[in-house]
């Protein structure tokens, strides 16, 4: 039975579920933005922005782990100097450390090209976060 006890006890701490946010906010020249959030392959929510909602926040509940990749997918419409509209692909992955209790915000860098979580906890040193080269979405996952 002294055997048994540890296990017990390493089982009811491993994968013991966490929570997190990812916050999304409209740039002043996005028309509208639709961006499915994946966390370890699992789709866990959608942001939709455009003039109706300018702001949205995601709670993600995850078991905990060292880390976990995420993905960013879908499409994003911006509006260009010469006053038309142009569509391009979210499509930005990486992985996240340390996510319990902390507020992520989804980045868009390079004219809406680079697409990445930052760590934006506050009274909390930054979280790790790496960001991938390669793209994190599947071929047309953003009209599935």
């Amino acid at each position: 039975m002294s055997a048994v006890l540890p296990l017990a006890i390493a089982a009811a701490f491993a994968g013991e579920p966490v929570s997190f946010r990812i916050h999304d906010h409209r740039d002043p020249i996005e028309v509208d933005e639709v961006t499915l959030v994946y966390i370890d392959g699992a789709h866990v929510g959608t942001f939709h922005l455009g003039p109706e909602l300018e702001d949205a926040e995601l709670t993600v509940t995850v078991p905990s782990a060292d880390s976990h990749r995420y993905a960013l997918c879908g499409r994003v419409t911006v509006r260009r100097e010469d006053g038309g509209t142009i569509t391009r692909e979210v499509n930005g992955a990486g992985t996240l450390s340390d996510v319990a209790n902390r507020d992520y915000d989804a980045v868009a860098a390079g004219d809406f090209t680079i697409f990445y979580l930052r760590d934006i906890t506050k009274g909390r040193p930054p979280a790790p976060v790496g960001t991938e080269p390669r793209r994190g979405c599947q071929p047309n996952v953003a009209s599935r």
